[in-house]
């Protein structure tokens, strides 16, 4: 209990009962002087501190990787919109093309027999380009990130 005792870990009961029995025990009042010129002797060393190199490089690691992790957050939700807005073109334009379509091609003297050919065909082109940004676009953020 002294130890517990010189460093403030006791209740106020516990402790009176260290002081009464140190009263009563010149072992123990001795022990419990010692103890006692120990924390004080502690207490008075100075508290180390972290080198300011190591300080400000932590400090610069730690802006790098809340900036990183706003960046990733922040493409999620462009990607997210950008997909929205992808799906909610195509159908319009489907929705639009297939009523103008027939119109447009009895003008032109075109046959369209099967609009849907021509449909997936300019799906197919806007995944195809999408896709190909998305990678034209990971692999300059990697690139930024390796040189950074």
């Amino acid at each position: 209990m002294m130890a517990l005792g010189a460093c403030g870990g006791l209740d106020p009961a516990q402790e009176r009962a260290l002081e009464a029995h140190a009263r009563d025990c010149a072992d123990c009042a001795t022990e419990w002087d010692g103890w006692r010129a120990l924390t004080g002797d502690l207490k008075r060393l100075p508290t180390p501190q972290a080198p300011a190199a190591l300080v400000a490089r932590t400090r610069m690691r730690i802006l790098a990787q809340l900036s990183e992790a706003n960046a990733r957050r922040e493409n999620l939700r462009i990607l997210a919109f950008l997909e929205l807005f992808a799906w909610t073109t195509t159908l319009l334009t489907w929705f639009l093309i297939r009523p103008l379509g027939s119109h447009v091609a009895g003008w032109l003297d075109l046959h369209f027999t099967h609009q849907w050919i021509w449909f997936a065909a300019y799906v197919g082109l806007g995944w195809l380009s999408a896709a190909t940004a998305a990678i034209l676009l990971g692999t300059r953020g990697r690139m930024a990130r390796r040189t950074a």
